[in-house]
């Protein structure tokens, strides 16, 4: 009798501890899941992974391949949309390729055809601005703002959202404690969302070789992961946070309110020849410091003046001419001030702008800068760019009015003016704010330097006196005969 006690004894303690160890390697993940489901507890990649595709910052962490948007790098032919200078952003980033023997495009084009092909860019035809060389036959391709939105903070292409898709089987325990452990595991990357335009022959130059090399073959990403009973977490790395939401964006460029995200026109600034009155809005052309300028700097005033002679021809601004009074000094100059009803539009504390009337904004993306910038805290907290699109009223004086200015053009053909908002993350607060939010500035071409011929001034005409005229001085007898 006592004997069959020990066995059932025995049995029992056999079977608890088989239950426990059971039960631990099921805690653990050591059953294979096709018997029963492990825990969330368990450290197993099924686990790990599910984590991951949880938390919005790991995106964060994946840099993908640089792509350089073609028009960025060194083009031969022109680059900028016409009368501005190049910048990356929709409609200043243009470049016209000049056309060779029979009408062809030269061998590059292939890349801005396809983006065109796209709606990354728009293609027009047409003559190309050559420089020295005038105007020639060619064809111009303009970012648009859907192609603007595909780039990423840094102005690379963005080649489809990365995932991930598997987690290595091994893992490393960091650190373990009472309230659970740390494990470092190394995640797989795959670009499943490709743009189909990235396989097009047009990309196999060896310029895009290596890139499109590491886009099928990314490396892995390495990341910690927090254990408790409750599951795993990711843990927070200080040099990458989530990008904001579209709707903290929009609500944070609400409450700083759209006056920095006017589209300008661009105004002359006050310096030698050029004088401004801010109420009313007018400016000032000295002639006599005209005349009396560089070539560089008369350059520059005949472009003002063009563009300010412009802005009268459309009604915005009334010509006048100033005679000159010497009681007090002043030079004859011409004078433009603003048509009343527009005066709203400047701002004095913006004097080089000239808002081209009432707009909305419309978001299009809001993405992480790629290289985290260092701070005072010794942390690299990522900042973060929106984009967005001004977009004029149908009504907007400067759209009822045939300007024929670049920026004015520019807007018409796009549809808008790019717009900037510049978030960085506030470490205190733990949260992103608004650090600028502006409208594209517009920087205009160089003026071509033209050499004018030599000016001799004639001497001042007396005013209220007759002209003495000059006579060769008589010529004394003998004087021809020896000559």
């Amino acid at each position: 009798m006592r004997l069959k006690w020990v066995i059932a004894l025995v049995a029992l303690a056999g079977v608890l501890v088989l239950a426990a160890g059971s039960w631990l390697a099921w805690r653990q993940g050591l059953i294979p899941s096709d018997w029963i489901e492990p825990p969330p507890s368990a450290p197993v990649p099924g686990n790990f992974l599910a984590a991951l595709r949880a938390d919005r910052t790991v995106a964060a962490r994946i840099e993908p391949p640089c792509l350089p948007l073609p028009m960025h790098t060194e083009v031969e032919d022109r680059r900028g949309w016409p009368g501005l200078t190049y910048a990356p952003v929709a409609g200043f980033a243009s470049v016209g390729l000049l056309r060779g023997e029979a009408g062809a495009l030269p061998r590059h084009s292939a890349v801005f055809e396809l983006l065109a092909r796209n709606g990354l860019v728009t293609a027009t035809d047409g003559p190309v601005d050559a420089g020295s060389r005038g105007e020639l036959p060619g064809r111009t391709y303009t970012l648009s703002f859907d192609g603007w939105n595909r780039l990423d903070a840094d102005g690379c292409l963005r080649v489809g959202a990365p995932s991930i898709v598997e987690v290595s089987q091994r893992h490393t325990t960091v650190a373990r404690g009472e309230g659970g452990h740390t494990v470092e595991v190394r995640a797989k990357v795959a670009y499943d969302q490709r743009p189909a335009w990235l396989g097009d022959p047009a990309f196999a130059a060896p310029e895009y070789a290596s890139r499109r090399d590491a886009l099928r073959s990314p490396p892995d990403l390495v990341v910690r992961l927090r254990g408790t009973d409750d599951g795993w977490t990711v843990e927070p790395d200080p040099a990458r946070v989530a990008p904001p939401l579209p709707a903290q964006v929009e609500a944070m460029v609400a409450r700083a309110g759209g006056a920095a995200s006017r589209a300008c026109i661009l105004l002359p600034s006050a310096g030698d020849g050029v004088s401004i009155e801010a109420q009313p809005l007018a400016v000032a052309f000295d002639h006599a410091a005209a005349r009396a300028a560089g070539e560089t700097r008369r350059a520059a005033l005949m472009m003002w003046r063009g563009r300010m002679t412009e802005l009268a021809r459309a009604g915005a601004f009334v010509e006048s001419r100033v005679p000159a009074d010497p009681a007090s000094g002043r030079g004859a100059a011409t004078r433009y001030e603003i048509d009343p009803e527009l005066q709203r539009w400047y701002d004095p504390a913006h004097p080089s702008c000239l808002a081209m009337g009432a707009g909305r904004l419309e978001l299009l993306g809001v993405g992480l800068s790629r290289t985290p910038s260092d701070d005072v805290g010794r942390t690299r907290p990522s900042a973060a760019g929106a984009r967005f699109a001004w977009r004029p009223d149908p009504q907007a004086w400067a759209l009822t009015r045939e300007l024929a200015l670049p920026e004015v053009r520019l807007v018409r053909a796009i549809g808008g003016m790019p717009v900037v908002a510049r978030l960085q993350w506030d470490k205190a607060a733990g949260a992103w704010a608004l650090s600028a939010l502006a409208a594209q500035s517009i920087a205009l071409e160089e003026p071509r330097v033209v050499a004018e011929p030599a000016r001799v001034d004639e001497p001042p005409v007396p005013q209220g006196a007759s002209v003495p005229i000059q006579l060769d001085p008589p010529v004394r007898a003998g004087a021809r005969e020896r000559r």
